[in-house]
């Protein structure tokens, strides 16, 4: 499955292609500081390489002094297996950064909730894309990200660079670049 999504990705060219110059017009926002590192945490998960999406009853997660439900942390979670934590334990990083630019996006660009930052026209080619398993990498950076978000990087892109429009990368795996 991670070949076929792989291929997908790479098919496409672009994974969350955007409109940016008229991101760039419309946000100023620059946070200029090292990029967040995390301390090793154990996180308890089914021992599974897959985890099925589950919504139990509404709890609340907060971020930036939002709070969000289990539906909206779910719509997170699938965006971003879909956009890299399909790659695995070793795109944890680049999994929890995904997870920050959802939600820095939402914090910062007037959004009025996750799913308008998701569908905004042209920032996630995953948008409409179905899952229905989420592995336990990516649940662990979307819960690492809205207890602790790192608040720097608000555009990303896979196999083309993001540069040219006078963006900083922030992080770069090899396959995702993270910029501020």
């Amino acid at each position: 499955m991670t070949f076929v999504l792989s291929a997908m990705f790479f098919a496409l060219g672009t994974v969350g292609n955007m409109d940016l110059e008229t991101e760039l017009a419309e946000s100023a926002i620059r946070v200029e500081a090292e990029p967040l590192k995390l301390e090793e945490q154990t996180v308890e998960v089914e021992t599974t390489a897959e985890t099925e999406i589950s919504i139990a009853e509404p709890t609340n997660y907060y971020a930036g002094g939002y709070s969000f439900t289990d539906a909206e942390v779910a719509e997170i979670a699938r965006i971003v297996y879909l956009e890299s934590g399909f790659q695995g334990e070793d795109y944890y990083y680049t999994t929890y950064l995904t997870a920050c630019v959802i939600l820095n996006r939402y914090l910062d660009w007037g959004y009025s909730s996750i799913e308008a930052v998701i569908y905004d026209e042209c920032q996630y080619a995953t948008a409409y894309w179905e899952t229905d398993t989420i592995n336990s990498t990516t649940w662990a950076a979307v819960y690492a990200a809205l207890e602790k978000t790192d608040r720097n990087p608000h555009y990303q892109a896979a196999y083309y660079s993001l540069e040219e429009y006078d963006l900083d990368v922030y992080y770069d795996d090899g396959i995702t670049q993270i910029y501020y």
